[in-house]
């Protein structure tokens, strides 16, 4: 016999492009049930991302209805779930999607659907025991109240605790990335095949580890996978796997039309809200100093009450015009998910973090991960202090030295240690290396929500036009 397993990953709220995707899906699995082939349909994760507008103003209401009608047996949750809903927000999500939660490292309410140690499914006689699990960041998700624990010890104990249930073949659901899933098969992980996601990738064909097949379908609606669990008695003796790509022609599901449209006026209600107001627009500076950048790092150091606050210039995409500035405004200039961190650190470290950050070779480069949602890294900005520095010819690549760095007039000594807010990529990208191994703490508004309130008061907008960062100014040179 057969078991067939349609799956998607990685949506990120690419509504339009799964619209389509849920078309063919859908077709598929009629015709495979009607010609009585046994199907089960899952979703393994970041199905929803705030950077679509439905998605933000809904707080992913808009996802759960849409995976309600789709009608999938079983979900797992994505960081973009798990880390940008609020606690509140996520249960909500999770009950209007009334669709089963095969999330093993974590818990819920009672009155979420879930299955903490994985479900059996009785086949013509055969058990398939299923389970998932999902990537975890103790840090942030502590600071959010999550309750989550470790993914790897969890996949080795309910997995086990399947077989020894009776589960014939055992399927787990994982949002921990290829190459996590990749050594776990290699360690002897007890599963038969592993439905994957988070990282991304298109796997053509499902890829052999051990005694274990991994497959995975990419990102964003541009494919899902059609997997096939092959046995000969109650052993499985194959498994093969092929992405079905969206063809962008295809009429969307009129499933998912109807959901979107009747959450769009509810949308459009709550991104018009005004949060503030500029008399001249606000210019923005991906390889220079950014005014809208410098006001968020302003507010970032206000609201948590440090020393400096850092940011890279690639979490801003845009300069905004005069006139009235709605929440849609700030979506669509800044639309990571990213939330500020604090920590300590001295003033060498700081100095070698800002020559970092203000080297071309790094403002230039592709930033990707830990919630960015640019292209280039962008430039270091600063709050706080006034930086002096001068160009290093020494070194190719456009890098600066620093000369000095002043607060409220004094310059800071290299031995002083200070408090600083930051924001994720920075003290989790590899391209910045200087904090390791600080320790840091998380703290709960997004970015977005920080530059709102900062709207709020005009006298900060008037401050964030004042620049901080100085280069070559002895010779008549200055970089703003």
């Amino acid at each position: 016999m057969n078991l067939h397993v349609l799956h998607t990953n990685d949506v990120h709220s690419d509504l339009a492009m799964y619209a389509r995707l849920t078309a063919s899906l859908t077709s598929l699995r009629r015709a495979l049930r009607a010609q009585g082939d046994a199907v089960l349909t899952f979703e393994i994760g970041d199905h929803l991302d705030r950077i679509h507008p439905l998605s933000d103003a809904t707080r992913g209401r808009v996802n759960a209805a849409i995976l309600r009608a789709v009608q999938y047996d079983g979900m797992v949750l994505g960081n973009n779930e798990t880390l940008t809903l609020e606690k509140e927000h996520l249960h909500a999500y999770l009950r209007a999607a009334k669709t089963p939660v095969f999330c093993s490292n974590m818990t819920f309410p009672d009155r979420i659907v879930s299955f903490p140690q994985g479900r059996l499914y009785d086949v013509n006689g055969m058990k398939f025991g299923v389970f998932g699990v999902t990537v975890f960041y103790r840090a942030i998700m502590e600071a959010l109240g999550v309750d989550a624990f470790d993914a790897y010890e969890t996949a080795w104990r309910v997995s086990a605790s399947l077989r020894q249930r009776g589960a014939d073949v055992v399927i787990m659901l994982s949002h921990l990335g290829l190459a996590v899933d990749q050594s776990l098969a290699d360690k002897g992980l007890p599963v038969d095949l592993i439905v994957g996601g988070h990282t991304h990738h298109f796997l053509q064909a499902s890829v052999k580890r051990g005694d274990t097949w991994i497959v995975q379908a990419g990102k964003q609606g541009i494919a899902y996978g059609h997997t096939v669990v092959c046995l000969e008695g109650k052993r499985v003796v194959n498994v093969t796997s092929q992405l079905i790509y969206t063809d962008r022609r295809t009429l969307q599901d009129p499933r998912i039309v109807r959901e979107t449209a009747l959450f769009a006026k509810e949308a459009r209600r709550e991104l018009d809200k005004v949060v503030g107001y500029l008399r001249e627009p606000l210019c923005h500076a991906q390889f220079g100093e950014s005014h809208i950048v410098n006001l968020l790092c302003d507010q970032m150091r206000r609201e948590f009450v440090t020393d400096v606050a850092l940011l890279n210039g690639g979490v801003i995409s845009a300069s905004l015009r005069d006139g009235e500035i709605a929440r849609r405004d700030l979506l669509a200039i800044c639309g990571t998910p990213m939330r500020a961190v604090l920590l300590e650190m001295d003033v060498a470290t700081l100095c070698t973090f800002i020559e970092a950050g203000l080297a071309m070779e790094t403002i230039s480069k592709r930033g990707f991960g830990f919630g960015f949602r640019g292209y280039y890294i962008g430039r270091i900005h600063v709050s706080g202090v006034e930086v002096l520095a001068e160009s290093d010819g020494s070194v190719e690549g456009g890098r600066v030295r620093i000369l000095e760095i002043r607060k409220d007039g004094r310059a800071l000594q290299m031995d002083e240690t200070i408090t600083a807010a930051i924001c994720e990529y920075l003290a989790l990208s590899p391209v910045y290396t200087h904090l390791n191994p600080a320790r840091y703490v998380y703290t709960r508004p997004m970015m977005r929500e920080l530059l709102e309130r900062a709207f709020a008061q005009e006298s900060a907008v008037e401050a964030a036009r004042v620049p901080r960062v100085y280069v070559d100014c002895a010779t008549g040179k200055e970089d703003v």
